[in-house]
């Protein structure tokens, strides 16, 4: 499977989209030579301390490699992608309230 590590290939990211009274925001990730991505984030409040995060995904592949990228990027693999994201912003925000 492809590497979701953000930091094993250079990345452009450009913000496709930002709506603050949407709570919305898109970003186009372009990794040269491999693949763009678009990631769209929205947010709802579910009370005074939580929220549902929406985060979806689409991919364009660029080479063979972003091909195999896409291929391995299957619903097992964002569930796992999106655990380790969540585990890395709630230690971010735990961090935040001291």
């Amino acid at each position: 499977m492809g590497s979701h590590d953000h930091a094993t290939s250079d990345a452009i990211w450009i913000v496709k989209k930002y709506d603050p009274e949407s709570h919305l925001v898109q970003f186009y990730k372009i990794e040269p030579q491999e693949k763009i991505g678009v990631v769209t984030v929205t947010c709802a409040e579910l009370g005074a301390e939580r929220t549902d995060i929406q985060v979806t995904y689409k991919y364009i592949a660029l080479s063979k490699t972003g091909e195999s990228f896409i291929d391995a990027f299957n619903e097992d693999a964002y569930e796992e992608f999106m655990g380790e994201w969540q585990k890395l912003l709630l230690k971010y925000f735990d961090s935040k309230d001291k």
